[in-house]
């Protein structure tokens, strides 16, 4: 345990809260001076484990962040020097009243620890209770730096501060010890729900990811605040001007799928220039919505529109252009602090500015949330899950009106958009409620074919089941109704609205399953499930009447040629069965293993033919030559010079031949698993008038040339350059008369490889052992059955047989025509696989943009079916644990 720790943990007597309201200097050494009196006074009292005092909160409210003095107090990250010698000596202070964590998380804060003017936080103070926020509200400061917003609220009012700096974050606590301040990541801190936001979000040129979105540090701290508030919960918050100004809307868009956006302020430059900064910012004002509440917001605050400003042009939010009263200052092309964009120069009282432009927010008075009446526990009553086989990890169910989900193996009220969910309630409650009840009627339909009830008891499930969806569809439409739209940037933006939250369900493609979509046209259709019998009791097979049907048995049911299994089907002894059997399976003296006779029949029959004349297996032999291709001629083979398999010997004859000289004299070597050929030629090689002049030239040599022509190349002479002696130019002349000797060695070599009989012969074995040695198998799926698939649905021919070539092939391409079935055809081979144990867990990648339609046709090919269907949203990183271990469980697959 810590120091900090201990501190935190003993109670303290606290003194009755005071609001004091610090003036911050505006000189940087003042301001340096002020942060080294709040590091001592800071330090004293952790020390002394007590309570500041009001002066002792003074002294800590003057602390103006390390922003305004980093380039001072703080030596340069290149040189190591100090601004000067007097910024030396409070360097070094600095750096000795903090240990070597607190210093670097100072460092790592410097260029966004900008704090907010006392008259802003007042106004924005203001703004909240104009808004509805009542005083003993639950309120969050993103990045309160020394909690300065928590010190000027009302005394009730309940605050959660995050503060990833380790000094301005203990600072905040030792000014507001009732509050719970966190010194934490904003990224990783979680959050209750929450009345409201206020406070003045860091701003750097950092991007984070939040649900799929690179969104700049600002806008995730605005986007997290917005999704950690309640329905009717207010965000008021100082940001960037980048934010509303921006061209690309897409933050924009997020904020306001979710809040309504009330209005925003455009301070001046200068409203923060005594905490170190002059900056154009925005105070920005939203409420949350609930899932059921429409919108109720003017769309103009998501544009930005280019606008000129004293002859430079840049994009201005199309609010502040329809409001201009909002901003509090006149717009120039000067002073900004990055030296592009613009300025807002003051032009009056900025306090009487700010409580004009608030007094034009709307009014919105606290209303008590309209929810069913419920007992008040201290502590949550246990609920357990339904007693059905269906239910299981993730899945929802309905309790006294109230929905549940299992997470973790325990029962937990569903919270979503802020609010709890009701089967009764709102808009979205009522949506879930009915998706449950269809997916219990939905699995009692299953279960009524399954295990063969009478023909008036299925059909009154499926009544019921019919009579559920028509309700749902009267009442919200298709349960797959989709929206396609497109965000500013072109993104496609799909929308599943009646299944947003129901998602989450293992069982929930099977919902979609219940009736077929289209998306072209938005009509739905009832699935064959909703109108007949699909599935039914698959009696076992416990007997064949011959081998060959046991073989097929097996085929079928274990992928492979298993004879204990057909003989146990058979009644007969193994030998029997192979006797039976006869040119229907061949035992591999390679693999030790029985195969049928298309599998072992195709593949490398050259190899096979080997093996089996070295086992001496008289029947494989036979069999084995009726199949082997028929020989490749040599008229028809390309023997060039650095074909790969023309062995090494063959090359170096043609050289000798060639170059009219000793064999000894030429040496020919070849890497084969680096494709590199070498030849080499002794003194009276290279003085052989075949290299000089036959078959080479005085600039290049024949076996220079024969060493590129077996390497596939061409020769290029160069000379020097007589302009710059270090560079080259090509000699066309040489390098023309060095390719002609060379094409003259590839012809002889063509004319020479095939004209001895006895070379021809063995060349010709060589080949086509190497090369023509495969039989193409001819896969057959007749065979199969398919245990599990619906009965409304018949796969064809070339689906069956793309099934067995996925049970026996390890690899394949369904390279099918758009519409031939490739979705049928990959959902019963994962499944065929998974019930010949041949897989545990089969993955299909699916683009994004296909995901829920073909889940969705997977379960009606196998109503009973149970699918792990992972979107996008499930790798993000928040959820990716969560998804491997489900995988890991088996959890919502069968």
């Amino acid at each position: 345990m810590n120091d900090e720790q201990q501190i935190r943990e003993e109670p303290l007597a606290l003194p009755p809260p005071e609001v004091i309201e610090p003036v911050i200097a505006s000189g940087e050494k003042a301001k340096a001076k002020d942060i080294l009196a709040a590091i001592w006074v800071l330090q004293a009292i952790e020390r002394e484990r007590r309570p500041a005092t009001s002066s002792e909160k003074e002294i800590l409210g003057r602390f103006p962040g390390f922003g305004a003095v980093a380039l001072s107090m703080f030596p340069n990250p290149v040189t190591g020097e100090y601004k000067d010698s007097g910024w030396k000596t409070f360097g070094e202070e600095l750096r000795r009243l903090l240990n070597a964590d607190e210093y670097e998380s100072a460092r790592r804060t410097v260029f966004n620890a900008f704090y907010t003017s006392p008259t802003v936080i007042k106004a924005m103070h203001q703004a909240l209770k104009r808004l509805g926020v009542p005083e003993d509200a639950l309120v969050l400061e993103p990045g309160c730096g020394t909690g300065s917003f928590i010190s000027l609220a009302p005394d009730s009012m309940r605050f959660i501060g995050v503060e990833q700096d380790s000094i301005s974050g203990r600072i905040a606590r030792a000014r507001n010890p009732t509050q719970d301040i966190r010194i934490q990541d904003f990224q990783k801190t979680r959050l209750p729900e929450l009345d409201a936001v206020i406070g003045n979000v860091p701003f750097a040129d950092v991007r984070l990811d939040y649900h799929g979105q690179k969104l700049a540090l600002h806008d995730f701290f605005i986007a997290k605040s917005v999704d950690s508030l309640k329905p009717g919960g207010v965000l008021a918050l100082v940001t960037s001007h980048y934010t509303l100004d921006k061209l690309n809307g897409s933050v924009r868009e997020y904020l306001a799928d979710r809040a309504d956006f009330l209005g925003a302020i455009r301070l001046p430059s200068d409203a923060f220039k005594r905490e170190g900064t002059s900056v154009v910012s925005d105070i920005v004002f939203m409420r949350k919505r609930s899932l059921d509440e429409p919108p109720r917001h003017v769309d103009e605050w998501l544009k930005a529109e280019p606008t000129e400003i004293e002859g430079t042009t840049v994009p201005i939010n199309r609010y502040f252009l329809n409001h201009p009263e909002n901003v509090l200052g006149t717009y120039s092309s000067k002073d900004s602090l990055y030296g592009s964009g613009y300025s807002v120069i003051s032009n009056g009282d900025m306090a009487d500015q700010l409580r004009e432009a608030v007094g034009k927010l709307p009014r919105f008075e606290q209303k008590a949330e309209e929810l069913p009446a419920k007992p008040v526990e201290s502590v949550p009553r246990f609920v357990p899950p339904p007693a059905e086989p269906h239910i299981s990890e993730g899945s929802f169910f309905v309790h006294d009106s109230r929905i549940h989900q299992m997470v973790d193996g325990q029962t937990v009220p569903v919270v979503y958009g802020g609010s709890e969910l009701w089967a009764h309630g709102g808009l979205v409650g009522r949506r879930m409620g009915a998706l449950i009840g269809l997916r219990d009627l939905a699995r009692r339909v299953l279960q009524s074919q399954n295990e063969g009830w009478p023909a008036e008891a299925r059909v009154d499930a499926r009544r019921k089941l019919n009579l559920a969806y028509e309700s749902f569809k009267s009442a919200f439409g298709p349960i797959n109704k989709t929206t396609v739209s497109e965000s500013k940037d072109g993104t496609q933006i799909r929308r599943m609205p009646n299944i947003v939250k129901f998602r989450e369900d293992p069982d929930a493609m099977l919902v979609m399953a219940l009736e077929e979509y289209d998306e072209a046209t938005g009509d739905a259709k009832k699935a064959p499930i909703m109108q007949r019998d699909v599935v039914g009791k698959t009696p076992p097979i416990t007997s064949v009447s011959s081998a060959e049907e046991g073989l097929l048995v097996s085929l079928d049911q274990k992928g492979a040629v298993d004879l204990p299994f057909i003989s146990q089907l058979y009644g007969k002894a193994e030998a029997a069965v192979i006797s039976e059997l006869g040119e229907l399976i061949f035992h591999d003296p390679e693999t030790k293993t029985w195969e049928t006779a298309d599998a072992y029949l195709s593949g490398n029959v050259r190899a096979k033919l080997v093996v089996a004349e070295k086992a001496g297996i008289e029947r494989n032999i036979e069999a084995l030559k009726a199949v082997q291709p028929e020989d490749v001629l040599p008229g028809d083979i390309d023997a060039n010079l650095g074909a790969p398999w023309v062995p090494v010997t063959d090359v170096q004859a043609f050289a000798t031949e060639l170059f009219r000289v000793e064999p000894d004299s030429i040496t020919i070597g070849h890497l084969a698993k680096d494709a590199v050929w070498s030849v080499e030629g002794d003194y009276s090689a290279e003085r052989s008038v075949a290299v000089t002049a036959d078959y080479g030239t005085s600039r290049a040599s024949g076996i220079w040339l024969l060493g590129l022509a077996l390497n596939m190349k061409s020769p290029v002479i160069y000379d020097p350059d007589p302009s710059d002696p270090d560079k080259r130019v090509v000699n066309q002349d040489a390098t023309l008369a060095a390719k002609e000797k060379q094409r003259a060695i590839k012809e002889q070599f063509k004319s020479w490889v095939f004209t001895d009989p006895d070379r021809t012969e063995r060349l010709v074995r060589l080949y086509n052992d190497n090369f023509n040695n495969l039989r193409p198998r001819q896969f057959d799926g007749s065979h199969l059955d398919f245990p599990g698939m619906s009965q409304a649905l018949a796969l064809r021919q070339h689906q069956k047989d793309a099934v067995w070539r996925i049970m026996s092939g390890g690899n394949t391409l369904l390279a099918h025509a758009v519409g031939a079935g490739k979705t049928g055809a990959c959902s019963a081979g994962a499944m065929k696989l998974k019930q010949a144990g041949l897989a545990k867990k089969s993955l299909i990648a699916v683009p994004n943009h296909l995901l829920e339609q073909f889940a969705r046709e997977f379960q009606q090919f196998y109503p009973n079916a149970k699918l792990l269907v992972a979107s996008k949203d499930d790798f993000t990183k928040e959820r990716r644990k969560f998804l491997t271990a489900k995988i890991a469980s088996g959890t919502g697959m069968r």
